[in-house]
């Protein structure tokens, strides 16, 4: 399964157990999940979604790895699943995202037809790089301060963190991973 399609899956598997959470009214830590092969929840999983189950377990791992999921005892079955609250955030922010409006235009159709730049340029408003270089002097700024290592260090893992949180990366969309690949400081 590519990465792409991975990902998608996790967001719906997310998507259904948080939406299972809130039609049951009760918070995360009460509603088990049972993902067994022949688990009820695996079972309506696969069905709304058509997929195998050995898709299905692959992305379940990798949602205990990332902690979006856990298990409520000890076992290394799929059963005795809670969604954990950076997975319900996950969950949340893709939904969001899916009904968020268009954005607006406006400039009322603006045509370039010909450009010539020379040197740095940029066209737009809100671009990848704008956002980039300002998290660019952030991670400058830190490694400038008067701080330990160790506490430059901690900074930018924050910083890093926030880039990953489930509501940045749908607000900011594939911009977040890059500056977070491009920056590589985090």
């Amino acid at each position: 399964m590519d990465t792409p399609t991975k990902e998608a899956m996790m967001d719906d598997v997310l998507i259904f157990m948080n939406s299972e959470i809130e039609e049951s009214g009760h918070g995360i830590a009460l509603v088990q999940f049972n993902f067994t092969e022949a688990g009820e929840d695996a079972v309506n999983f696969m069905t709304q979604n058509k997929c195998a189950y050995e898709d299905l377990n692959t992305v379940l791992n990798v949602c205990l790895s990332r902690k979006y999921i856990k298990h409520s005892f000890m076992t290394a079955e799929k059963t005795g699943l809670n969604l954990t609250e950076d997975g319900q955030g996950r969950a949340i922010s893709v939904v969001l995202a899916e009904h968020a409006p268009p954005a607006q235009n406006n400039f009322g159709g603006v045509t370039i037809k010909t450009l010539n730049a020379h040197g740095a340029t940029q066209i737009g408003n809100n671009n990848t790089q704008n956002i980039e270089n300002v998290f660019a002097s952030i991670i400058e700024q830190i490694d400038e301060a008067d701080a330990t290592d160790k506490e430059k260090q901690e900074a930018k893992s924050r910083l890093g963190k926030f880039l990953r949180h489930p509501v940045v990366v749908a607000s900011l969309g594939a911009t977040a991973q890059v500056i977070v690949t491009r920056l590589g400081a985090i």
